[in-house]
């Protein structure tokens, strides 16, 4: 990505510094002069209810650049720099049941609990 004659890379890690935290992520200056945002979302593996708890201005920070959204804008990332926590790791997101599936084992149970 070039931005303003200096190159931003995806895949790259940049030294950023915090201008600006708002309710929904800290705006950061980019190497090349260039204001950006890293989202809330983006800022640590478990939910951040206050970035303002977390961020501050002033504060320096290492991010990652994912690339561009659909408007063209840089996606960076605080959280894909931190290791990944053990409890993300030893407890995977099960996998959704199908609705029929469900359905199906309603219908079985029913079955063997009615009178016969």
């Amino acid at each position: 990505m070039e931005v303003e004659g200096r190159s931003i890379s995806e895949g790259t890690t940049y030294r950023v510094k915090v201008f600006k935290v708002s309710d929904y992520g800290a705006h950061v200056q980019l190497p090349n002069g260039m204001p950006a945002l890293v989202h809330i979302s983006q800022w640590a593996h478990h939910r951040v209810r206050d970035i303002h708890e977390v961020a501050a201005e002033g504060m320096e920070i290492d991010v990652l650049c994912k690339g561009r959204d659909a408007k063209g804008l840089i996606i960076l990332s605080r959280k894909a720099l931190l290791p990944v926590p053990r409890e993300h790791r030893m407890h995977p997101k099960p996998k959704p049941i199908a609705a029929a599936a469900v359905k199906e084992a309603v219908k079985e149970a029913a079955k063997e609990a009615a009178p016969q």
